[in-house]
């Protein structure tokens, strides 16, 4: 069960995209209560992007993603072992539609990584907070 991390410096864009946004691809939030986040592992790397329409793209017209840490295929010479342990064989790639753009946001106000959490077919956002409070985690099924 990999453990992934995000720069939270690098989520903002892909967050607040997702919380501005008032439709969806894929059809993740029925109840229109807005987009969510799409945590991907294929050839591309592992990252988070936003699930919103329009879609969220550079000036090339790429997508906007968030890489995991040591999983940017253009930066990290061993990106794909981190694929590898993600995907199952055959598979193509694993694709888990995660409603956590609110969370994030609060957790990066006071901290410099997020850690998700990968097992089977679900992921999960860990958060450690201070001190007296409950722990926060959410779990989504893809």
């Amino acid at each position: 069960m990999p453990i992934l991390e995000f720069r939270t410096a690098d989520l903002g864009r892909i967050v607040d995209h997702a919380l501005a946004a008032t439709d969806d691809r894929e059809g993740f939030h029925d109840d229109g209560s807005g987009a969510g986040l799409i945590l991907v592992a294929n050839l591309g790397g592992v990252y988070l992007m936003s699930n919103g329409t329009p879609a969220l793209c550079d000036s090339e017209d790429l997508a906007v993603v968030a890489y995991a840490v040591g999983a940017d295929p253009h930066l990290d010479p061993d990106w794909s072992d981190m694929v590898v342990e993600l995907v199952e064989p055959g598979a193509g790639e694993f694709k888990a539609l995660c409603n956590w753009a609110r969370m994030i946001r609060h957790i990066s106000k006071s901290a410099e990584l997020i850690r998700i959490r990968v097992e089977d077919d679900s992921a999960e956002l860990l958060y450690d907070p201070p001190p007296g409070r409950e722990p926060a985690i959410e779990e989504t099924e893809t």
